[in-house]
């Protein structure tokens, strides 16, 4: 599986682990050119650690320390977990609408704690779709912040799904979920020589 956060390799590994391995400390620019072509992004990608910082001694000069704690990082360590539950609970938890080659599923909790990213099937669906809820019932606060931007000029070029995508491969209509198949296939690979040494290890013990 492609997806390097898939809970295959434990819960802690898709929550938090792979975002510390310094395997993919380096960011694959060039699958996102759409990107990197904008300088600030790719200062902020560089520099990543300055907004936090300056962020934090304003809250220390204006707050003390309670505001250094309290507003800072306490709300970014459940900041950071809140959105590191998308990687982890989000594959685990919720349903499947879209057939994807992952076990994304869709939460409407961990769309209203990520705002609108716990639509997660929708987003593996259809990545490149500024709106992970693409049905109006679905809430996605993060797309209504982007939309009234956009009246302001703010942003541009908000890509939704085409409607003709919203129809095909959807798992009710019985199409071979092949995500969730990879996954318990993969899973199984990695019992398998555990189980093999039990095997070996109870044929010993009836010799004995």
């Amino acid at each position: 599986i492609d997806d390097i956060h898939s809970p295959i390799r434990g819960f802690w590994w898709s929550h938090m682990g792979w975002i510390v391995c310094q395997k993919y400390a380096k960011p694959r620019l060039d699958l996102i050119r759409d990107f990197v072509q904008y300088p600030e992004l790719r200062f902020l990608d560089r520099y990543y650690l300055i907004p936090p910082a300056i962020l934090g001694l304003v809250c220390l000069a204006f707050g003390g320390w309670s505001m250094l704690i309290g507003g800072f990082l306490l709300s970014t360590v459940l900041l950071y977990h809140g959105t590191f539950t998308i990687n982890s609970l989000a594959h685990v938890f919720g349903r499947r609408r879209f057939v994807t080659r992952d076990s994304s599923r869709n939460s409407f909790i961990l769309a209203l704690i990520t705002c609108g990213e716990g639509w997660h099937n929708n987003h593996h669906y259809y990545p490149a779709s500024s709106r992970q809820g693409f049905f109006w019932w679905e809430i996605d606060a993060s797309f209504y912040v982007l939309k009234i931007m956009s009246w302001f000029k703010l942003a541009a070029n908000l890509m939704v799904p085409p409607k003709e995508f919203l129809k095909k491969n959807l798992v009710k209509d019985g199409h071979f979920d092949i995500g969730l198949f990879h996954v318990h296939w993969a899973k199984a690979m990695r019992l398998l020589p555990h189980m093999k040494a039990e095997s070996r290890q109870a044929y010993y013990d009836a010799k004995a």
